[in-house]
């Protein structure tokens, strides 16, 4: 243990502030640099226009998926962005229609993402700031620069400090809030403890996933209330209550102390004839629905009756808004529950389902290997009691944090986000790198200075100067060139070369004449923001499985899966790379053409505004037969079948798809449940929620 004294040339407090704001700028600036021609995130547009009906109607029915902290903020950065009147929104396609109209077609969306990203940069460095602040209260200032300073250096930061997500104000508002909460623990001042409850409250507006940060800031009260005998633990334990209700008035606070998510709703519920009413869809019972699906549905959707009864019961007695009762049941069904994703982790394949080591194997795919040197030999030395014994409680607080997170999140279904649903570990990660160099500086060891030197350059070096920070992967994960063979989420690609696609158009086919396909993943509203005459397979003269002319492929999807593979790309030779984004020139042979060439068709077919179920219906079938083993069509056209009463071909359908979903998925159970219904002819059987939509 380490008792010597502190190096004189420590900062003071007015020198370690500046070089805190230097260092946060500096960092701040080299993100800009990196990012500067990444194109929006997929879901960037989402929070943006969500965030603006936040702040300029007091209107939260858009987007309940994540709490309005980032949203207000980057809505209140965009005052003059325009935003038509609400209209009906059905399920996410028709919101999504709606925000991507207001967000590429009423507004200029380089503007608009030009700004927004300055708002976050602005945002991510105040955040840092107060993470710090909370940082060296507990552990002085070299430790907190250091720590700052490794914490922005890595890549998967860099890469999302200028975007509107809430993965990074999570990861430091659970940090702040833990850090706060310890400092509140041990000096049990009303002033520590209502800074505790603010960041608490921050954190849990950040997103659903802060809820472990309660979990965990409530055990630390608790067992340090205990802890020590010298008063009444009774007085310390409401401390640790009043710390909790502070983060609880500070998260209603958010939603304007209102527990319904508009202020129309009342009006409308009271009459379908009120001037409001045209803002929303009705149910069976003429109620209005504001969200693109019922709260009932959504939290009906849950396949746990635990969940649903917990839900239901903090909606019956207003526990919490509506919309972040709303968006919970939204993240346990996506991220607890899971999606029907392919996974792919060190080119391991998983269907539907996260195994539990796949957040420790993108850490090793995603971090720097010299950061992760740092961090092996910054635990060590904590683990040796090697620090100073003012650090050890403080540490392992951090460390039991990020373990209940850690688990939480390894017990969850959301692998198909990648590295960004792990990052608020990446402040104890940091942390204990820091530890590794200040050590390093203090102790007279050789070996451990030239180690702790040696990780250091090789962390700078593969780090610092990296462009398009997103799609990083260290030397083991094959760089980002090679990472497509071996992982498949969100922290490969997601969706974010649409400007390249623009500018490849316009220095080589624009005007010749020639056939475009889009396979990366551009959305219409994308295509008319830069001009771009891409041709839809759906309107292909001939009805082949043969597509020539030039094809934009997304490397996210190449590996090998087990439907609508892209086999045929990954033989050929690619004309042009831009990163994960791939240019393809020349005939190329695409087995289940013919069959996508009918399912763009009955997308068209079922949304919103059309609904046209005989279409859809007709095309189904046609896949069907063309390609039998895509069990997602035959479920949809099974869903289609029961909505207009036909048990017998429903049961078909069903039974196709029961055929070829991959043994041991729980679709199975769920087709066969609903089956046996049709078969019992069980009164009120309706069609199955599509598994596949988010």
């Amino acid at each position: 243990m380490i008792t010597s004294p502190k190096p004189s040339w420590l900062p003071s407090s007015r020198s370690f502030w500046l070089a805190l704001i230097t260092l946060v700028i500096v960092g701040l600036v080299r993100s800009w640099i990196a990012t500067r021609d990444d194109g929006l995130q997929i879901d960037e547009a989402w929070h943006t226009v969500a965030g603006v009906s936040y702040a300029q109607r007091a209107d939260f029915r858009l987007n309940p998926e994540h709490p309005p902290l980032v949203k207000l903020w980057v809505g209140t950065a965009l005052p003059d962005f325009k935003l038509d009147p609400f209209r009906p929104l059905d399920d996410k396609v028709g919101e999504r229609e709606y925000i991507d109209d207001a967000y590429y077609v009423d507004n200029d969306p380089l503007a608009v993402q030009s700004r927004a990203r300055l708002a976050m940069l602005t945002f991510h460095g105040l955040s840092l700031l107060a993470f710090a602040f909370a940082l060296q209260r507990l552990f002085g200032p070299l430790l907190t620069l250091l720590t700052v300073a490794l914490f922005l250096i890595d890549p998967s930061v860099a890469a999302h400090l200028p975007v509107v997500l809430t993965d990074l104000p999570l990861t430091l508002w659970a940090s702040t809030a833990v850090l706060l909460a310890l400092s509140a623990f041990r000096s049990w001042a009303p002033r520590d403890l209502v800074l505790a409850g603010l960041g608490l409250g921050l954190a849990l507006v950040s997103k659903h996933s802060a809820i472990p940060v309660g979990l965990a800031v409530a055990l630390l009260g608790v067992l340090l209330a205990l802890h020590d005998r010298r008063e009444r633990w009774q007085r310390r334990v409401g401390g640790v209550a009043g710390v909790l209700f502070a983060a609880y008035l500070t998260m209603w606070g958010f939603y304007g102390f209102r527990f319904d998510e508009t202020p129309a709703v009342a009006h409308a519920s009271d009459s379908a004839q009120h001037e409001d009413a045209a803002e929303f869809a009705r149910d069976p019972q003429g109620k209005p629905v504001v969200f693109n699906r019922s709260m009932e549905d959504k939290i009906a959707d849950l396949q746990s009756p635990g969940y649903r009864k917990v839900l239901q019961l903090a909606l019956d007695v207003h526990f919490l808004p509506r919309s972040y009762l709303w968006g919970l049941a939204d993240i346990v069904r996506a991220g607890v529950e899971g999606r029907q994703d392919v996974l792919f982790v060190y080119g391991h394949r998983f269907q539907g389902e996260t195994p539990w080591y796949f957040f420790p194997a993108v850490l090793t795919a995603k971090l720097p290997l010299g950061f992760m040197v740092l961090i092996a030999i910054g635990a060590f030395l904590s683990a040796r009691q090697r620090v100073p014994e003012p650090w050890q409680w403080p540490i392992v607080t951090l460390l039991g944090w990020s373990a209940i997170f850690l688990v939480a999140i390894m017990r969850g279904n959301s692998g198909y986000a990648g590295v960004r649903h792990i990052m608020p570990i990446y402040p104890t990660l940091a942390l204990f790198g820091a530890i590794a160099l200040a050590l390093a500086l203090q102790l007279r060891a050789r070996a451990l200075s030239a180690a702790v030197t040696l990780a250091s350059l090789a962390m700078l070096v593969s780090a610092l100067p990296i462009k398009r920070p997103w799609e990083y992967y260290n030397q083991l994960a094959g760089g980002a060139d090679d990472a497509w063979l071996y992982f498949s989420d969100d922290g490969l690609e997601n969706g974010q070369r649409a400007k390249e696609i623009a500018a490849y158009y316009d220095a080589h086919l624009r005007g010749k004449g020639q056939r475009v396909y889009d396979f990366y993943g551009l959305y219409d509203s994308e295509k008319r923001t830069y001009d771009l005459a891409i041709d839809e397979v759906k309107n292909d003269p001939d009805d082949t499985d043969t597509l020539t002319g030039t094809v934009f492929v997304n490397t996210r999807w190449m590996s090998e899966r087990p439907l609508y593979d892209y086999g045929t790309f990954r033989e050929a030779k690619p004309k042009a790379r831009f990163g994960n984004l791939l240019v393809f020139e020349g005939s190329f042979r695409v087995p289940w053409l013919r069959a996508e060439r009918r399912l763009t068709r009955v997308w068209d077919a079922l949304s919103p505004g059309k609904r046209d179920t005989a279409t859809a219906e007709q095309l189904l079938s046609e896949v069907m037969e063309i390609y039998p083993q895509d069990y997602q069509s035959t479920f949809e056209l099974g869903n289609l079948r029961v909505e207009r009463g036909a048990r017998e071909s429903a049961i078909e359908a069903y039974e196709q798809s029961r055929k070829h979903t991959p043994e041991g998925d729980p679709l199975v159970a769920t087709l066969t449940t609903q089956i046996d219904a049709l078969r019992a002819n069980k009164p009120d059987v309706g069609p199955l929620r599509n598994p596949w939509l988010e």
